[in-house]
């Protein structure tokens, strides 16, 4: 039994679109995937931001601590002050 030329052309027609299909969902399967890297990637970035931010804050916090004068001790205000640089 011969194929008719439609049948024919319609095979072909079908072949192409699943390679279009197979090509699409692969382009879309490695997007899915950079935009999830992209995504931690940023994530990173900002915690390494805030941190690069904080470590100043922490350095005076330490100076400041290791330079209290002996009349601040029971100071609640200089305990609480003290209790961040310990954590």
């Amino acid at each position: 039994m011969s194929k008719s030329k439609k049948q024919v052309e319609l095979e072909q027609q079908m072949g192409e679109l699943t390679q279009d299909l197979q090509r699409t969902r692969a382009d879309f399967e490695n997007f899915r995937k950079r935009v999830d890297e992209d995504r931690t990637r940023a994530k990173e970035l900002g915690q390494e931001q805030a941190v690069a931010k904080l470590l100043p804050v922490i350095d005076t916090i330490d100076r400041a601590v290791s330079h209290f004068p002996d009349d601040l001790k029971g100071n609640k205000w200089a305990e609480g002050v003290v209790s961040l640089s310990k954590n």
